[in-house]
């Protein structure tokens, strides 16, 4: 399988995935003709990124991507309304959005790096290792997952 055009005219290749996740792991370690690609590129929420959202507001055990089913948990952490059931729109973001601060934003990172970082369980996520990277002054390790993921190009 060729490269998309689009990774030929960078030397960066860091991407976010979301849903769809064997079959986008296997095709982006088909693109670099490797096994270890998409464990180097992707960053994954099991069940749904609202785990790593309701995070910054006290423990939560998501298992379902179904906004009906978390209800209850977004509104025992968010305070949301009770005559509004969350579905996702503009309104309910940004009331949830609107509370996430720089404190909460790092009790979110203690809960979640506590967290399985076996995309294969639930609830599991990455994101605190990427949190690490992506606040690290250094950069190098861009060119390291770079090196990687060219290895056999």
């Amino acid at each position: 399988m060729s490269k998309p055009s689009f990774l030929n005219k960078t030397k960066k290749k860091i991407c976010l995935i979301c849903e769809g996740f064997e079959l986008i792991r296997t095709k982006i370690n088909n693109i670099f003709g490797n096994s270890v690609a998409a464990d180097k590129v992707i960053i994954f929420v099991n069940p749904c990124t609202m785990q790593v959202i309701l995070s910054h507001f006290g423990d939560v055990s998501l298992r379902t991507q179904n906004k009906r089913k978390n209800n209850p948990e977004i509104k025992r952490l968010t305070g949301l309304s009770d005559e509004k059931k969350y579905d996702g729109c503009k309104e309910h973001r940004d009331f949830i959005f609107s509370q996430i601060t720089k404190e909460n934003y790092e009790e979110m990172k203690k809960r979640i790096s506590l967290l399985s970082d076996d995309y294969k369980n639930q609830p599991a996520t990455n994101f605190a290792y990427y949190l690490e990277l992506f606040e690290n002054s250094n950069s190098g390790w861009i060119d390291k997952i770079n090196s990687i993921l060219e290895k056999d190009e």
